[in-house]
């Protein structure tokens, strides 16, 4: 690949990166859910204990409130992460009783889509990064 070509692609990999961030702690500092979702009805800024309070017999996330309960709006956006990556692997969880089924249930639909896409559009960007940069390294870039 040329340089430009790699700069160009890393460029683009990086905003999206960077859109996927924002999106997220946007998400976690004002509401779950954007225009097409209002109806969710879940703040995660002024009532992410509520979503927390579905899963309240899940150790995992009262384990993380309480160690992220302090650190503002990063914890806040770390909180809500950990849940999406909860819903998104819940079998990984309840095998190891840190999840309760009827609890993951208790979630709206609609809040487990958005959650759900903007998490995984966070680990496709973090994909896509790591193997640009593996290609761009293997095919003689700097």
């Amino acid at each position: 690949m040329t340089n430009i070509l790699s700069m160009v692609i890393s460029s683009l990999i990086l905003a999206s990166l960077f859109i996927s961030i924002s999106a997220l702690t946007y998400l976690a500092y004002r509401h779950i859910g954007i225009s097409a979702y209002r109806h969710i009805g879940i703040s995660a800024y002024r009532h992410i204990e509520t979503l927390e309070s579905q899963l309240a017999n899940c150790k995992f996330v009262q384990g993380n409130r309480s160690l992220y309960a302090t650190a503002g709006m990063l914890g806040k956006t770390m909180r809500l992460c950990m849940i999406a990556g909860m819903l998104s692997t819940p079998n990984f969880y309840l095998r190891r009783n840190l999840a309760d089924l009827d609890d993951i249930h208790n979630i709206p639909q609609r809040t487990k889509r958005v959650l759900l896409f903007f998490w995984y559009y966070l680990i496709f960007s973090a994909s896509s990064l790591v193997i640009s940069q593996g290609l761009r390294a293997y095919f003689g870039g700097r």
